[in-house]
């Protein structure tokens, strides 16, 4: 009997079934798979108050894809402020509604959950009170309010950023546990930006410890996205 490894190319030879079976690779098979992508910003002017700082898509490929958190990393000149998680918001582009925040925080390299004027990098977590589904297409605005004393060329560019490496799927603790948001920004290494489900678990749900339908952003298409930048004019 020939064993051909597809995944390798190798064969082997054995005279029983069970004896020289060549490895092969594991293959996992999913429902529906989130895209996402950039969506044109209302205005790229960045003023004192409310402003939108990223406009985006998620789009289901197959049947409905869910989502439970979305890490936005943010690079910006030293004026503009945004004082803390409860001062951005996530919307509903589509039907200009709130989606309410089970968890909103900011994080940066001294673990402070502000965004101010001496950091230059910081990020934001939101987690819904509710995880999402999407069928289709919807489209989702970041907004936060924005203080200090903006200058001509003041700016905040924000993006989804994509650092983390294959894992199986799992449930949405173990998930959302395999990096820890709180770590230094600068190495922020397998913290998922993006934690997404297939929604292909019988008895789905976020908080179940037995349900393995849940995946981070490895290769999530179009992750990391390109940066929206608001400048001052």
């Amino acid at each position: 009997v020939i064993y051909k490894n597809e995944s390798t190319g190798v064969s082997t030879s054995s005279t029983t079934e069970e004896a020289g079976t060549a490895t092969g690779s594991a293959m996992y098979a999913y429902a529906s798979i989130p895209t996402i992508s950039s969506v044109t910003l209302p205005t790229q002017n960045l003023v004192a108050g409310t402003n939108t700082l990223a406009k985006f898509s998620v789009t289901s490929n197959g049947g409905t894809v869910g989502w439970n958190r979305i890490v936005f990393s943010l690079t910006k000149t030293s004026a503009p402020t945004i004082a803390n998680g409860a001062a951005f918001s996530l919307w509903n582009a589509d039907t200009n509604t709130l989606i309410t925040a089970g968890t909103a925080t900011v994080r940066d390299t001294a673990d402070a959950a502000t965004c101010l004027a001496t950091l230059l990098a910081c990020r934001f977590q939101f987690v819904p009170s509710v995880e999402q589904q999407v069928s289709g297409t919807v489209n989702y605005a970041l907004k936060a309010t924005v203080g200090g004393t903006l200058v001509s060329n003041d700016y905040i560019s924000t993006t989804i950023a994509a650092p983390s490496v294959f894992a199986v799927p799992d449930d949405y603790t173990a998930v959302a546990a395999s990096g820890s948001f709180a770590q230094t920004y600068a190495g922020y290494g397998t913290t998922p930006s993006f934690i997404w489900s297939d929604i292909s678990g019988s008895g789905h749900d976020v908080a179940s410890t037995t349900v393995l339908d849940w995946n981070n952003d490895y290769l999530v298409k179009n992750l990391p996205l390109d940066s929206q930048t608001v400048t001052k004019p």
